[in-house]
């Protein structure tokens, strides 16, 4: 899947034999997240928005209802953390 190798690219994790291994710089990325409320090694959210998409293709959402729920969940977790980069990089 694309995020495994994002998370590749991004040298936050690398792949040993047929598991995965943080690397230091996806720990503290981890923690500094943690510090400051959000949980982004959490399943949740992805589980969210993968019900979500299953919402989709029964007719149950539209995808204008997704995308529109999701920018604004991912604007308010930027607007949190990029507020708190002074905390994060104190970490």
């Amino acid at each position: 899947a694309q995020h495994i190798t994002t998370i590749q690219d991004r040298g936050y994790a690398i792949k040993q034999g047929q598991s995965f291994r943080p690397t230091d710089l996806g720990v503290a990325l981890l923690h500094g997240y943690k510090h400051i409320g959000f949980d982004m090694g959490d399943s949740a959210l992805r589980r969210e928005m993968e019900q979500d998409f299953k919402h989709i293709c029964a007719g149950r959402k539209t995808r204008a209802q997704v995308v529109e729920y999701y920018v604004q969940k991912f604007q308010e977790i930027f607007d949190h953390t990029n507020a708190r980069i002074p905390e994060i990089e104190q970490k």
